[in-house]
């Protein structure tokens, strides 16, 4: 489990609550655990509101050199939480003196390598909808892509995928 206490880091993803704490939040369970930290659900105590939190080790993130690549995730996920429904949302992000957490938006079904390793294989329907998605996902990230965004939503639409 993550520490409790709360504080800063020494180099900070920008956006960081100066206010939140892990003891803003109650640690339910673990969810899951990739290579550069681990992802817990939890409740905000003030709101009763579920979250994915996200806690990645300070030291950890040194050793592997990725600090600016947590800047940059916060950033777009804090960029794209409003523009793009495709694109998970972060609500908060805050850190402790060894760990930086990021509070995003829980979705039940996992991410699309559980959905596969769960299924083993999805019908094309299926895979069209979430290659649709990816793909409208990234355009988000790109300046001018409007237009293309758009060739997307229309092929969706073509194939009976829009909603």
């Amino acid at each position: 489990m993550p520490p409790a206490g709360g504080g800063t880091i020494p180099v900070e993803p920008r956006g960081l609550s100066a206010t939140l704490t892990m003891a803003d939040f109650q640690l339910l369970k673990p969810i899951g655990s990739g290579a550069h930290g681990r992802v817990y659900l939890c409740r905000k105590r003030s709101t009763g509101e579920v979250y994915a939190l996200k806690a990645t080790e300070v030291v950890s993130a040194r050793k592997k050199n990725i600090l600016e690549q947590l800047r940059q995730e916060e950033s777009i996920l804090r960029h794209c939480a409003d523009a793009s429904p495709f694109v998970v949302a972060l609500f908060f992000s805050f850190a402790s003196a060894s760990t930086i957490f990021l509070a995003m938006e829980y979705l039940g079904g996992g991410d699309l390598s559980c959905l596969l390793a769960n299924l083993g294989c999805v019908d094309e329907g299926v895979c069209c909808r979430y290659c649709a998605e990816i793909t409208l996902a990234l355009l988000y990230l790109q300046p001018g892509a409007r237009e293309l965004r758009l060739h997307v939503l229309d092929l969706l639409k073509s194939h009976g995928l829009d909603g």
